[in-house]
């Protein structure tokens, strides 16, 4: 009755926490191209489609990615053969932990009428499919702590299954090894299928038990004289080798029993197998409570993804699923890390310490926003920058094991950035004019702010762009001078910017679109006759002004705010 009801209670969590996740799918939005599109008609929307789909002869493919891409793991594969490796023993040992293990009573019993825990095979089997999972778990782990970019994708649900995973087994490889000296279960069992518990006639049963199966009695079993040992291999043979093998095959449980020995009198007095399996129960339950807001969802969420994905690497544009199959993707994130290791923006996360150019931490962010989960104007900031940081290389989906379109996250996250007025500062400085940015950066005195950026003023003589004597070779190369476009004088060519820093008009020159039109060609600063590196003063001044721009809006988004909370006070005044 306890058990059942033990187990009934997580199994009601597990599938309520599912049907919570898979609501989650139909219910938020990425990208302002999928807002407004309801709950029911995302639901609509694939039933529709799943209906198309099996009935046509796309179901083969479907079958194809079923076996390659998710049993066998093709997409690791060609990723990564030792991570193949682990990821199939993982996998492979797991699979038989939960079917032939954990329910052996609906699916192992029926296909091998012989069926017992005791027996070999089985124990065996249960023995190697235990140690292929913690040596799965044992690389994973080892992998994320030596290589630092899997320490930033590591949080705190990644522990948590690791340790819920790692007691599951640990726990059944000690529970096994108790269970084997066990000598109240020798009692048990003895009293069940002989009927009897007289000492004298089960006597030379236990010499037997102890010298061939290593059980611990409280009192001192003779083990020595052949005949004894003889009729307790006679009774055993009669009543209990057909559940039990001699358990030497249980390779790992074993040998911990033979270690446990010398205390093994005091684990028998206590029941120290109750507590274990108690234990055991227990934890396993947690797991399966936990299993859908952890990475074991991923057992879920990958093959999905994978199979919604069908073999396509971009993205179909007129997709009436796409809200949907971006939120399978994030749910089929495992923070691998593959993705960082392979993109080609990795330097500048290096530089700016920036988590959110790495894109297994990208992810999450997009992930919380979707959410709901609001950052302040310092994180929106961080997503900003390591969003729009990114390149478009697409090698990160081309790398992703779990088939997930990043880059078609990336695309609509942007989108969404940009509509949340969170976009890139180049974009921000075509809302003003060079001359009312550095009336802003004077009015907030924000080129007053000393810091790092400004390294440019402080650590860079003023001969390096006095030097210029405007003889325009910068602007006559200039790709950009060369195309025409809104902009204004004094934005036009890189030789008046140098002059603005030689009058001293650095805050004009901090707003100018010249600086954030450059496309850093480096064909001025080879044709400068003076020698003058103006890509790089260019390039600093853009580093500088997306400072101070950021500084900028902070402000002005503190300013309402803070206009806000004068006027409270001014009617809490005047009443």
């Amino acid at each position: 009755m306890i058990y059942n009801i033990t187990l009934y209670l997580p199994l009601c969590i597990c599938f309520l926490g599912l049907m919570y996740r898979i609501f989650r799918w139909f219910s938020i939005s990425i990208g302002p191209d999928v807002e407004g599109e309801s709950a029911v008609s995302r639901l609509r929307s694939a039933g529709k489609t799943m209906l198309r789909f099996f009935f046509s002869r796309r179901i083969l493919n479907l079958l194809k990615i079923f076996f390659v891409d998710i049993l066998l793991q093709a997409r690791l594969f060609q990723t990564s053969k030792i991570r193949w490796l682990f990821h199939i023993i993982l996998f492979l040992g797991f699979i038989l932990l939960v079917f032939m293990h954990a329910m052996d009573d609906q699916i192992t019993r029926v296909l091998f009428s012989d069926y017992e825990s005791t027996l070999n095979p089985f124990m065996f089997l249960r023995n190697l499919s235990g140690i292929l999972v913690l040596a799965g778990v044992l690389f994973f782990a080892l992998r994320r702590i030596r290589q630092k970019p899997f320490q930033k994708a590591t949080n705190r649900s990644d522990l948590a299954a690791i340790l819920i995973l790692s007691s599951i087994l640990i726990s059944g490889f000690l529970l096994e090894a108790v269970q084997i000296f066990s000598s109240p279960i020798f009692d048990e069992m003895v009293l069940e299928y002989m009927g009897t518990d007289d000492p004298e006639e089960t006597a030379p049963l236990q010499s037997y038990w102890a010298k061939e199966y290593g059980v611990v009695f409280p009192e001192a079993v003779d083990m020595i004289q052949p005949e004894r040992i003889s009729a307790g291999k006679m009774i055993h043979e009669e009543s209990c080798a057909v559940c039990h093998s001699i358990p030497t095959s249980a390779f790992v449980s074993y040998p911990i029993s033979i270690s446990m020995r010398s205390f093994a009198k005091t684990l028998n007095s206590i029941r120290a197998d109750i507590w274990l399996r108690y234990f055991h129960f227990i934890i396993c339950f947690i797991g399966l409570a936990y299993l859908p807001f952890s990475k074991f969802f991923h057992m879920i969420s990958i093959p999905l993804n994978l199979m919604i994905r069908t073999g396509k690497f971009q993205p179909e544009e007129d997709d009436p699923n796409r809200a949907v199959k971006r939120s399978i993707g994030m749910d089929a994130c495992t923070h691998c890390g593959l993705c960082s290791l392979h993109c080609s923006v990795m330097p500048i996360y290096l530089v700016t310490a920036n988590p959110n150019v790495l894109p297994s931490e990208k992810l999450l962010s997009v992930k919380k926003i979707a959410y709901g989960k609001q950052p302040d104007q310092i994180g929106w900031a961080a997503v900003s920058d390591g969003s729009f940081a990114c390149t478009d290389c697409f090698r990160c989906t081309q790398v992703c094991p779990s088939g997930i379109h990043l880059h078609d996250l990336w695309l609509a996250s942007k989108k969404e950035l940009k509509a949340k007025d969170h976009g890139k500062p180049d974009q921000w400085i075509r809302e003003r004019s060079a001359s009312q940015w550095e009336a802003l950066f004077e009015k907030y005195s924000i080129s007053d702010i000393a810091g790092p950026e400004d390294h440019l003023f402080r650590n860079m003589a003023p001969e390096t762009f006095s030097a210029c004597v405007q003889c325009t070779v910068c602007a006559n190369v200039c790709p950009v001078v060369s195309v025409p476009g809104d902009l204004s004088a004094p934005e036009i060519t890189p030789q008046q910017v140098m002059n603005l820093l030689r009058l001293d008009m650095k805050d004009l020159a901090l707003g100018s679109r010249m600086v954030w039109d450059c496309m850093t060609c480096y064909q001025c600063q080879e044709h400068c006759p003076q020698g003058i590196r103006v890509t790089d003063i260019l390039y600093e001044l853009r580093n500088i002004g997306a400072d101070r721009l950021k500084k900028v809006r902070l402000v002005e988004s503190a300013a309402p705010k803070k206009a806000a909370g004068l006027d409270c006070a001014s009617k809490g005044n005047m009443e």
